[in-house]
């Protein structure tokens, strides 16, 4: 279950998230099972995000920071990854599915 403290800092915007982060370095983001519907997290630090199980519906990841991220399980239908830093990320068993074909 998702930690409601870090989930309300991004739900605030990336902006208010990332300098959340910046303050807090050494805190993983435990974001696991929330449900971000079609979030727009275009240039988030999700930097060692605990993102397993997560619902991400058609979310934009554009220059997101998904570096060493825990995406197992997330339902990520749709996502837009575009530039998105991926290195270690963890994506077992997640939906990436497009759905625009």
């Amino acid at each position: 279950m998702a930690n409601e403290e870090h989930l309300s800092f991004l739900k605030k915007g990336v902006e208010a998230w990332n300098r959340w982060r910046k303050q807090n370095l050494q805190t993983k983001p435990n974001l696991r099972g929330a449900n971000l519907g079609e979030a727009d997290l275009t240039g988030a630090n999700l930097r060692e995000a605990d993102l397993e199980e997560a619902k991400l519906i058609e979310p934009l990841l554009t220059k997101a920071d998904l570096t060493e991220a825990n995406l197992t399980g997330a339902k990520l239908s749709g996502a837009s990854l575009i530039c998105a830093s991926l290195i270690s990320t963890d994506f077992s068993g997640a939906n990436l599915t497009d759905c625009s074909i």
